[in-house]
Protein backbone atom coordinates (compact mmCIF):
# COMPACT_ATOMS: atom_id res chain seq x y z
CA UNK A 1 0.00 0.00 0.00
CA UNK A 2 2.80 2.46 0.46
CA UNK A 3 4.52 1.72 -2.46
CA UNK A 4 1.17 1.72 -4.60
CA UNK A 5 0.90 5.09 -2.77
CA UNK A 6 3.82 6.64 -3.45
CA UNK A 7 3.49 5.94 -7.04
CA UNK A 8 0.39 7.21 -7.79
CA UNK A 9 1.39 10.47 -6.32
CA UNK A 10 4.33 10.63 -8.10
CA UNK A 11 3.31 9.42 -11.54
CA UNK A 12 0.11 11.21 -10.97
CA UNK A 13 1.39 14.05 -10.76
CA UNK A 14 3.73 13.80 -13.47
CA UNK A 15 1.46 12.57 -15.92
CA UNK A 16 -0.88 15.84 -15.41
CA UNK A 17 1.82 17.95 -15.89
CA UNK A 18 2.89 16.07 -18.93
CA UNK A 19 -0.32 16.41 -20.19
CA UNK A 20 0.24 20.41 -20.18
CA UNK A 21 3.18 20.56 -21.52
CA UNK A 22 2.51 17.79 -24.49
CA UNK A 23 -0.21 20.13 -25.56
CA UNK A 24 0.83 23.90 -25.40
CA UNK A 25 4.54 23.07 -26.77
CA UNK A 26 4.75 19.55 -28.12
CA UNK A 27 1.48 18.69 -30.10
CA UNK A 28 1.00 20.32 -33.31
CA UNK A 29 -1.77 22.92 -33.73
CA UNK A 30 -5.23 21.55 -34.87
CA UNK A 31 -4.82 23.39 -38.37
CA UNK A 32 -4.18 21.60 -41.33
CA UNK A 33 -0.18 21.45 -42.14
CA UNK A 34 0.64 23.59 -39.04
CA UNK A 35 4.19 23.84 -39.89
CA UNK A 36 3.37 26.37 -42.84
CA UNK A 37 1.81 28.49 -40.49
CA UNK A 38 3.97 31.81 -39.58
CA UNK A 39 2.68 34.93 -37.61
CA UNK A 40 4.22 38.05 -38.69
CA UNK A 41 4.30 40.97 -37.23
CA UNK A 42 6.54 44.60 -37.99
CA UNK A 43 9.47 46.00 -35.96
CA UNK A 44 10.11 50.04 -35.95
CA UNK A 45 13.55 50.54 -35.17
CA UNK A 46 12.66 54.22 -32.95
CA UNK A 47 10.45 52.02 -31.23
CA UNK A 48 12.30 48.98 -30.49
CA UNK A 49 13.34 49.46 -27.06
CA UNK A 50 9.87 50.18 -25.89
CA UNK A 51 8.06 47.58 -28.39
CA UNK A 52 10.56 45.14 -29.85
CA UNK A 53 7.18 44.45 -32.65
CA UNK A 54 4.45 45.42 -33.51
CA UNK A 55 0.82 44.17 -34.99
CA UNK A 56 0.53 44.86 -38.24
CA UNK A 57 -0.56 48.27 -40.06
CA UNK A 58 -3.39 47.30 -42.46
CA UNK A 59 -1.80 49.25 -45.63
CA UNK A 60 1.22 47.03 -45.34
CA UNK A 61 -0.64 43.75 -45.25
CA UNK A 62 -2.77 44.98 -48.35
CA UNK A 63 0.52 45.43 -49.57
CA UNK A 64 2.16 42.19 -48.63
CA UNK A 65 -1.19 40.61 -49.89
CA UNK A 66 -0.60 41.62 -53.47
CA UNK A 67 2.78 41.59 -53.95
CA UNK A 68 4.57 38.45 -51.84
CA UNK A 69 5.26 35.16 -53.57
CA UNK A 70 6.64 33.39 -51.12
CA UNK A 71 2.97 32.82 -49.12
CA UNK A 72 0.19 30.98 -50.43
CA UNK A 73 -2.05 32.97 -48.59
CA UNK A 74 -2.24 36.30 -45.84
CA UNK A 75 -4.88 36.41 -43.20
CA UNK A 76 -5.60 39.50 -41.09
CA UNK A 77 -7.83 39.43 -37.84
CA UNK A 78 -8.91 42.26 -35.97
CA UNK A 79 -10.59 41.43 -32.39
CA UNK A 80 -13.56 42.98 -30.32
CA UNK A 81 -16.37 41.82 -28.48
CA UNK A 82 -20.23 41.79 -29.72
CA UNK A 83 -23.52 41.66 -27.65
CA UNK A 84 -25.56 38.21 -29.07
CA UNK A 85 -29.26 39.30 -28.32
CA UNK A 86 -31.19 36.29 -28.66
CA UNK A 87 -33.06 35.28 -25.49
CA UNK A 88 -30.74 36.54 -22.74
CA UNK A 89 -28.44 38.92 -24.29
CA UNK A 90 -24.46 37.61 -23.56
CA UNK A 91 -21.68 39.37 -24.54
CA UNK A 92 -19.19 37.10 -26.86
CA UNK A 93 -15.56 37.43 -28.21
CA UNK A 94 -15.63 37.95 -31.57
CA UNK A 95 -12.90 38.98 -34.65
CA UNK A 96 -13.15 40.54 -37.73
CA UNK A 97 -11.09 38.74 -40.06
CA UNK A 98 -10.54 38.98 -44.03
CA UNK A 99 -12.33 36.06 -45.88
CA UNK A 100 -9.49 33.83 -46.64
CA UNK A 101 -8.41 33.22 -43.09
CA UNK A 102 -10.57 29.84 -42.96
CA UNK A 103 -8.60 29.19 -45.91
CA UNK A 104 -5.33 29.83 -44.64
CA UNK A 105 -5.72 28.41 -41.66
CA UNK A 106 -6.53 25.08 -43.29
CA UNK A 107 -10.14 24.90 -41.27
CA UNK A 108 -13.36 24.20 -43.36
CA UNK A 109 -16.99 24.63 -41.30
CA UNK A 110 -18.73 21.72 -40.97
CA UNK A 111 -21.72 23.39 -41.44
CA UNK A 112 -22.56 25.69 -44.60
CA UNK A 113 -19.50 28.14 -45.80
CA UNK A 114 -16.69 30.30 -44.72
CA UNK A 115 -16.86 34.29 -45.94
CA UNK A 116 -16.59 35.02 -49.98
CA UNK A 117 -14.24 37.81 -50.96
CA UNK A 118 -17.15 39.88 -51.86
CA UNK A 119 -18.07 39.61 -48.44
CA UNK A 120 -15.40 42.31 -47.07
CA UNK A 121 -17.02 45.20 -47.88
CA UNK A 122 -19.62 47.31 -45.55
CA UNK A 123 -22.68 46.43 -44.95
CA UNK A 124 -22.11 43.01 -45.20
CA UNK A 125 -24.17 40.85 -42.22
CA UNK A 126 -22.48 37.00 -42.48
CA UNK A 127 -21.01 35.84 -39.68
CA UNK A 128 -19.28 32.29 -38.92
CA UNK A 129 -20.15 30.59 -35.21
CA UNK A 130 -18.21 28.09 -33.07
CA UNK A 131 -19.37 24.70 -32.65
CA UNK A 132 -19.38 25.78 -28.55
CA UNK A 133 -21.83 28.65 -29.13
CA UNK A 134 -23.80 26.77 -31.84
CA UNK A 135 -24.14 23.68 -29.02
CA UNK A 136 -25.33 26.27 -26.46
CA UNK A 137 -27.11 28.98 -27.76
CA UNK A 138 -28.82 27.58 -30.51
CA UNK A 139 -29.05 23.84 -29.19
CA UNK A 140 -26.99 22.28 -32.24
CA UNK A 141 -30.04 22.95 -34.48
CA UNK A 142 -29.35 21.84 -38.06
CA UNK A 143 -30.90 24.72 -39.69
CA UNK A 144 -28.78 27.19 -37.87
CA UNK A 145 -27.08 28.34 -41.87
CA UNK A 146 -29.63 30.79 -43.37
CA UNK A 147 -30.71 31.97 -39.77
CA UNK A 148 -30.30 35.55 -38.43
CA UNK A 149 -29.28 36.33 -34.95
CA UNK A 150 -29.41 40.03 -33.31
CA UNK A 151 -25.66 40.92 -32.59
CA UNK A 152 -25.58 44.40 -31.57
CA UNK A 153 -28.71 44.97 -32.35
CA UNK A 154 -28.65 44.40 -35.80
CA UNK A 155 -29.45 41.15 -37.98
CA UNK A 156 -26.99 39.07 -39.11
CA UNK A 157 -26.85 35.73 -41.60
CA UNK A 158 -25.11 32.71 -40.02
CA UNK A 159 -23.27 31.58 -43.10
CA UNK A 160 -20.97 28.49 -41.48
CA UNK A 161 -20.24 26.69 -38.33
CA UNK A 162 -16.41 25.65 -37.50
CA UNK A 163 -15.80 21.97 -36.41
CA UNK A 164 -15.34 21.30 -32.53
CA UNK A 165 -11.81 20.85 -33.06
CA UNK A 166 -11.15 24.58 -34.00
CA UNK A 167 -9.04 26.20 -31.47
CA UNK A 168 -8.52 30.19 -32.19
CA UNK A 169 -5.89 32.01 -30.24
CA UNK A 170 -7.83 33.62 -26.99
CA UNK A 171 -6.51 36.23 -24.67
CA UNK A 172 -2.48 36.76 -24.84
CA UNK A 173 -1.31 34.54 -26.78
CA UNK A 174 -0.04 35.81 -29.83
CA UNK A 175 1.72 39.12 -27.61
CA UNK A 176 0.61 41.64 -25.22
CA UNK A 177 0.17 44.45 -28.00
CA UNK A 178 -2.25 41.98 -30.19
CA UNK A 179 -5.06 40.92 -27.42
CA UNK A 180 -7.87 38.54 -27.93
CA UNK A 181 -10.81 37.69 -26.07
CA UNK A 182 -10.73 34.67 -23.82
CA UNK A 183 -13.03 32.58 -26.24
CA UNK A 184 -13.61 33.46 -29.77
CA UNK A 185 -16.85 32.57 -30.63
CA UNK A 186 -18.09 34.82 -33.72
CA UNK A 187 -16.12 35.74 -36.89
CA UNK A 188 -16.94 38.84 -38.89
CA UNK A 189 -15.71 39.57 -42.67
CA UNK A 190 -13.20 42.08 -41.56
CA UNK A 191 -14.11 45.42 -43.93
CA UNK A 192 -11.05 47.95 -44.96
CA UNK A 193 -11.20 51.70 -44.19
CA UNK A 194 -9.10 54.09 -45.61
CA UNK A 195 -5.70 54.47 -43.48
CA UNK A 196 -2.10 56.43 -43.40
CA UNK A 197 0.40 54.00 -44.42
CA UNK A 198 2.31 55.00 -41.50
CA UNK A 199 -1.09 55.21 -39.43
CA UNK A 200 -1.73 52.99 -36.58
CA UNK A 201 -0.36 49.08 -36.27
CA UNK A 202 -3.37 47.10 -34.62
CA UNK A 203 -3.89 43.95 -37.47
CA UNK A 204 -3.14 40.58 -36.37
CA UNK A 205 -1.59 38.31 -39.58
CA UNK A 206 -1.13 34.85 -40.36
CA UNK A 207 0.48 33.48 -42.92
CA UNK A 208 0.67 30.25 -45.06
CA UNK A 209 4.59 29.32 -46.56
CA UNK A 210 3.99 27.86 -50.01
CA UNK A 211 5.56 24.24 -50.11
CA UNK A 212 9.10 23.97 -50.45
CA UNK A 213 9.42 27.78 -49.22
CA UNK A 214 11.77 28.12 -45.96
CA UNK A 215 10.86 30.61 -43.42
CA UNK A 216 13.58 32.74 -43.90
CA UNK A 217 13.31 33.37 -47.86
CA UNK A 218 9.68 34.26 -46.57
CA UNK A 219 10.94 36.61 -44.35
CA UNK A 220 13.48 38.26 -46.54
CA UNK A 221 10.91 38.78 -48.98
CA UNK A 222 8.78 40.73 -46.97
CA UNK A 223 11.85 42.57 -45.84
CA UNK A 224 12.25 43.82 -49.78
CA UNK A 225 8.03 44.56 -49.74
CA UNK A 226 9.00 47.17 -46.20
CA UNK A 227 11.95 48.55 -48.02
CA UNK A 228 9.86 49.61 -50.76
CA UNK A 229 6.65 50.95 -49.09
CA UNK A 230 9.54 52.90 -46.66
CA UNK A 231 10.86 54.44 -49.32
CA UNK A 232 7.60 55.01 -51.38
CA UNK A 233 5.46 56.15 -48.87
CA UNK A 234 7.88 58.33 -46.36
CA UNK A 235 7.65 55.72 -43.25
CA UNK A 236 9.81 54.83 -40.95
CA UNK A 237 13.25 54.12 -42.18
CA UNK A 238 14.58 50.30 -40.91
CA UNK A 239 11.02 49.06 -40.61
CA UNK A 240 11.12 45.21 -41.40
CA UNK A 241 9.43 42.28 -40.37
CA UNK A 242 9.25 39.75 -37.57
CA UNK A 243 7.96 36.29 -39.11
CA UNK A 244 7.90 32.86 -36.70
CA UNK A 245 6.04 30.29 -36.90
CA UNK A 246 2.87 30.01 -35.21
CA UNK A 247 3.59 26.84 -33.06
CA UNK A 248 6.61 28.31 -31.34
CA UNK A 249 4.80 31.92 -30.95
CA UNK A 250 1.92 30.18 -28.98
CA UNK A 251 4.02 28.32 -27.00
CA UNK A 252 7.05 29.68 -26.26
CA UNK A 253 6.19 32.16 -23.19
CA UNK A 254 5.81 29.12 -21.02
CA UNK A 255 8.21 26.04 -22.36
CA UNK A 256 10.73 26.95 -20.32
CA UNK A 257 8.59 27.60 -17.35
CA UNK A 258 6.59 24.19 -17.90
CA UNK A 259 9.97 22.63 -18.53
CA UNK A 260 11.31 22.97 -15.25
CA UNK A 261 7.87 22.34 -13.21
CA UNK A 262 8.08 18.90 -15.50
CA UNK A 263 11.80 18.12 -14.20
CA UNK A 264 11.03 18.87 -10.68
CA UNK A 265 8.27 16.55 -10.68
CA UNK A 266 10.34 13.80 -12.21
CA UNK A 267 13.24 14.71 -9.28
CA UNK A 268 10.27 13.62 -7.05
CA UNK A 269 8.92 10.47 -8.84
CA UNK A 270 13.42 9.42 -8.51
CA UNK A 271 13.06 10.38 -5.34
CA UNK A 272 10.17 7.94 -4.76
CA UNK A 273 11.33 5.49 -6.41
CA UNK A 274 14.72 5.49 -4.12
CA UNK A 275 12.57 5.05 -0.94
CA UNK A 276 10.46 2.40 -2.43
CA UNK A 277 14.02 0.89 -2.68
CA UNK A 278 15.25 1.03 0.39
CA UNK A 279 12.22 -0.57 1.23
CA UNK A 280 12.21 -3.65 -0.16
CA UNK A 281 16.00 -3.84 0.46
CA UNK A 282 14.83 -3.77 3.93
CA UNK A 283 12.15 -6.09 3.60
CA UNK A 284 14.23 -8.28 1.03
CA UNK A 285 16.05 -9.74 3.95
CA UNK A 286 13.08 -11.36 5.59
CA UNK A 287 13.09 -12.90 2.16
CA UNK A 288 16.39 -14.32 1.82
CA UNK A 289 15.93 -17.76 3.04
CA UNK A 290 12.13 -18.02 0.68
CA UNK A 291 14.67 -17.31 -2.11
CA UNK A 292 18.14 -19.35 -0.73
CA UNK A 293 15.34 -22.37 -0.35
CA UNK A 294 14.39 -21.72 -4.22
CA UNK A 295 17.68 -21.89 -5.41
CA UNK A 296 18.33 -25.15 -3.53
CA UNK A 297 15.19 -26.84 -5.14
CA UNK A 298 16.52 -25.72 -8.30
CA UNK A 299 15.60 -22.15 -9.79
CA UNK A 300 17.76 -20.58 -11.66
CA UNK A 301 18.82 -16.93 -10.54
CA UNK A 302 17.48 -15.59 -13.91
CA UNK A 303 14.24 -16.68 -13.19
CA UNK A 304 14.29 -15.28 -9.78
CA UNK A 305 15.61 -12.07 -10.92
CA UNK A 306 12.55 -11.68 -13.09
CA UNK A 307 10.28 -12.88 -10.20
CA UNK A 308 11.53 -10.62 -8.20
CA UNK A 309 10.88 -7.65 -11.26
CA UNK A 310 7.50 -9.40 -12.15
CA UNK A 311 6.24 -8.39 -8.32
CA UNK A 312 7.92 -4.91 -8.18
CA UNK A 313 6.19 -4.11 -12.16
CA UNK A 314 2.93 -5.27 -10.69
CA UNK A 315 3.35 -2.96 -7.72
CA UNK A 316 4.45 0.25 -10.44
CA UNK A 317 1.25 -0.39 -12.50
CA UNK A 318 -1.05 -0.42 -9.89
CA UNK A 319 0.06 2.91 -9.06
CA UNK A 320 0.44 3.99 -12.12
CA UNK A 321 -2.99 3.67 -12.78
CA UNK A 322 -4.19 5.19 -9.80
CA UNK A 323 -1.83 8.30 -10.62
CA UNK A 324 -3.71 8.35 -13.85
CA UNK A 325 -7.03 8.67 -12.39
CA UNK A 326 -5.73 11.57 -10.08
CA UNK A 327 -4.08 13.45 -12.51
CA UNK A 328 -7.73 12.96 -14.70
CA UNK A 329 -9.38 14.63 -11.69
CA UNK A 330 -6.27 17.16 -11.12
CA UNK A 331 -6.37 18.06 -14.61
CA UNK A 332 -10.33 18.89 -14.96
CA UNK A 333 -9.89 21.10 -11.40
CA UNK A 334 -6.65 22.87 -12.84
CA UNK A 335 -9.06 24.06 -16.33
CA UNK A 336 -12.09 24.83 -14.94
CA UNK A 337 -10.10 27.10 -12.20
CA UNK A 338 -6.80 27.81 -14.06
CA UNK A 339 -4.66 30.05 -11.60
CA UNK A 340 -2.17 31.10 -14.24
CA UNK A 341 -2.66 31.55 -17.94
CA UNK A 342 -1.26 29.31 -20.53
CA UNK A 343 -1.98 28.97 -24.12
CA UNK A 344 -4.45 26.27 -25.73
CA UNK A 345 -5.44 24.97 -22.09
CA UNK A 346 -8.93 24.30 -23.75
CA UNK A 347 -7.38 21.63 -25.35
CA UNK A 348 -5.65 19.83 -22.51
CA UNK A 349 -6.70 16.12 -22.67
CA UNK A 350 -5.46 12.67 -21.45
CA UNK A 351 -5.14 11.34 -25.11
CA UNK A 352 -3.20 8.04 -26.04
CA UNK A 353 0.38 10.17 -26.09
CA UNK A 354 -0.63 10.55 -22.16
CA UNK A 355 -1.62 7.57 -21.54
CA UNK A 356 1.51 5.98 -23.27
CA UNK A 357 3.74 8.33 -21.16
CA UNK A 358 1.95 7.16 -17.90
CA UNK A 359 2.99 3.68 -18.79
CA UNK A 360 6.21 4.48 -19.79
CA UNK A 361 6.90 5.98 -16.71
CA UNK A 362 5.72 3.51 -14.79
CA UNK A 363 7.47 0.64 -15.63
CA UNK A 364 10.65 2.52 -15.60
CA UNK A 365 10.02 3.42 -12.20
CA UNK A 366 8.97 -0.73 -11.27
CA UNK A 367 12.73 -1.29 -12.82
CA UNK A 368 14.65 1.79 -11.09
CA UNK A 369 13.55 0.47 -7.50
CA UNK A 370 12.85 -2.80 -7.99
CA UNK A 371 16.04 -4.03 -10.30
CA UNK A 372 18.64 -3.48 -7.10
CA UNK A 373 16.53 -5.29 -4.54
CA UNK A 374 16.12 -8.23 -7.29
CA UNK A 375 19.58 -8.70 -8.17
CA UNK A 376 20.32 -8.62 -4.26
CA UNK A 377 17.40 -11.29 -3.56
CA UNK A 378 18.56 -13.46 -7.07
CA UNK A 379 21.82 -14.04 -5.61
CA UNK A 380 21.61 -14.91 -2.45
CA UNK A 381 23.84 -17.87 -0.92
CA UNK A 382 21.60 -20.80 -0.30
CA UNK A 383 24.28 -22.81 2.17
CA UNK A 384 24.64 -19.59 4.12
CA UNK A 385 21.25 -18.78 4.48
CA UNK A 386 19.93 -22.95 5.48
CA UNK A 387 22.70 -23.37 7.66
CA UNK A 388 21.16 -20.22 9.09
CA UNK A 389 17.68 -22.02 9.10
CA UNK A 390 19.47 -25.11 11.13
CA UNK A 391 21.26 -23.03 13.57
CA UNK A 392 18.25 -21.21 14.17
CA UNK A 393 15.91 -24.19 14.56
CA UNK A 394 18.60 -25.86 16.82
CA UNK A 395 18.25 -22.98 19.09
CA UNK A 396 14.70 -23.03 18.95
CA UNK A 397 14.82 -26.36 19.87
CA UNK A 398 17.17 -26.21 23.49
CA UNK A 399 14.95 -23.38 24.27
CA UNK A 400 11.97 -25.60 24.66
CA UNK A 401 12.51 -29.05 27.00
CA UNK A 402 9.93 -30.92 25.63
CA UNK A 403 10.80 -30.38 22.10
CA UNK A 404 14.73 -31.54 23.08
CA UNK A 405 13.56 -34.58 24.51
CA UNK A 406 11.71 -35.52 21.69
CA UNK A 407 14.67 -34.82 19.43
CA UNK A 408 17.15 -36.69 21.70
CA UNK A 409 14.86 -39.42 21.47
CA UNK A 410 14.30 -39.53 18.12
CA UNK A 411 17.72 -39.41 17.20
Amino acid sequence: MVAIASLALGTGAATALFSLVDTVTLKPLAYCEPGQLVFIREVIPPLAHIYPSLPVNMQHYRFWRDQARSVDSLAAVSSGATLLGDGEPEVLGAAGVTANLFDTLGVRPVMGRGFLPEEEKPYKDAVVITDTLWRRRFGASRAIVGQKVRLDGWPHTVVGVLPPSFHFPRKDDLGPLAPLPERTEVFFPLQFYQQDWGGDYDFIVFGRLRRGVPQRQAAAELNLLEGRIAAEHQTSAGLHVDLRPLQDVIGSPVRTSLAVLLSAVLMLVLIVCVNLANLLLARGSARAREFSLRIALGASRGRLLIAALVETLLLSCAGGALGVTAAQAALAVFIRTAPIDLPRLDEVRMDSRVLLFALALSLLCGLLFGLIPALRLSRADPQTALRGEVHTAWRWARAQPKCAVWCSGAG
